[in-house]
């Protein structure tokens, strides 16, 4: 990305979420460039809203406008969904805690503008059962699969991911995510519940370090991060002592110092110059890179292979709990897990990640790993 984009990318930004800046002039061009790097970081809405406080010409918006109403539409239809996805759980006195964007939304200056993928939600592992019955009893939605730490319901095109863990495979935060229900007040409305202060910010920062660990950071978590810190109250030694416990106080450290640079409009120190670029190019699920980077660390290509095919009986348990009492089925889940390449788009990802596994640079590989030593991971 060439700087004079990336400034008016980030002068967009800041006046999308309320911050004054002077107004630039953008031609057509540009606005149509800044606006695909939006779609890719999935932040159109905030730089559209930049847009118009910008006063740009209405025939510079009004390309935009049909995207616009579109994902305003999901948004509504999103949230319409998770409120009777409350109401189930809410009916059957089943607790539970919304997740990600259904809470850090009320923070941006219109909600709309964090958009979501899916809906997330968190209950007890034991009440699980229960809350998948709950939710396909009085809506729309219908069980599809159970994943590590998620069951995935689907409803005219919208996922639940009803999780019953918040861990993410990583031993260092999962130390912390693991204990998810220590850290959970009651709203007082129904039985759902939130996060203390604290641990939401620690969440979304443990989160951002998962991603970039596996190839993929784009701008919004930053965004959430620096809502977070600026519009809530909460306190900061009880954060970065969680981070410390988990491995990840230089990684938060250095996170808070660029996306300050970046809604302040300073300069990227030297050191957080990689970072950035890493971010700017990924977009949400990053680039196929440094996603095959991400996969090589320390690993041989033959080694990846066989790791992915057999995968540990940790993770195993949590797709097929009834390995956990009865562990003579491991071989019988293995090869389960096996068949789902029969499924033609399950097949096809498959290859695509052993073409990237590949074709990846050991030099690429190399860069990364250096790159996130210095952020502590």
């Amino acid at each position: 990305m060439n700087t004079k984009i990336r400034d008016r990318l980030f002068t967009a930004i800041r006046k999308g979420m309320d911050i004054e800046v002077p107004n630039i002039e953008l031609s057509a061009e540009e606005c149509n460039e800044i606006m695909q790097i939006g779609e890719h970081q999935s932040i159109q809405l905030i730089i559209y809203r930049g847009f118009r406080r910008m006063n740009l010409s209405q025939d510079c918006l009004k390309q935009f406008e049909r995207s616009m109403l579109k994902n305003a539409y999901k948004y509504i239809m999103r949230n319409e969904e998770l409120k009777n996805i409350s109401k189930a759980l809410d009916n059957d006195g089943i607790p539970y805690i919304p997740l990600k964007g259904a809470v850090l939304k009320q923070l941006y200056p219109e909600p709309e503008m964090r958009t979501s993928s899916d809906i997330d939600v968190l209950v007890r592992e034991k009440d699980l059962d229960n809350a998948v019955k709950a939710v396909e009893t009085t809506t729309d939605f219908k069980f599809e699969s159970r994943n590590y730490h998620d069951v995935q319901m689907r409803a005219l095109g919208t996922v639940l991911e009803l999780h019953f863990s918040i861990k993410e495979n990583m031993a260092n935060i999962d130390k912390l995510l693991s204990r998810a229900w220590d850290y959970a007040k009651p709203t007082g409305s129904g039985s759902g519940y939130v996060f203390t202060p604290e641990y939401l910010v620690f969440h979304v920062i443990a989160h951002m370090s998962y991603h970039m660990v596996h190839g993929g950071l784009g701008i919004r978590p930053f965004l959430d991060l620096w809502l977070l810190r600026n519009k809530t109250e909460f306190e900061e030694e009880k954060v970065l002592k969680m981070c410390e416990e988990c491995g990840i106080l230089t990684f938060y450290e250095k996170s808070c110092r660029l996306v300050d640079a970046w809604m302040e409009g300073r300069a990227i120190p030297e050191e957080l110059v990689s970072f950035e670029e890493y971010c700017l190019n990924g977009g949400v699920f990053g680039s196929a890179e440094s996603v095959n980077a991400s996969r090589m660390r320390n690993k041989q290509k033959g080694e990846y292979v066989l790791k992915r095919l057999l995968v540990s009986r940790e993770v195993l348990e949590e797709e097929y709990p009834a390995l956990k009492e009865k562990k003579y089925l491991l071989p019988v889940y293995q090869v389960d897990r096996w068949m789902r390449l029969l499924d033609p788009e399950k097949r096809s990802n498959a290859l695509k990640e052993l073409d990237g596994i590949r074709d990846v640079k050991r030099e690429a590989v190399d860069t990364f790993d250096e790159m996130l030593r210095g952020l502590g991971l």
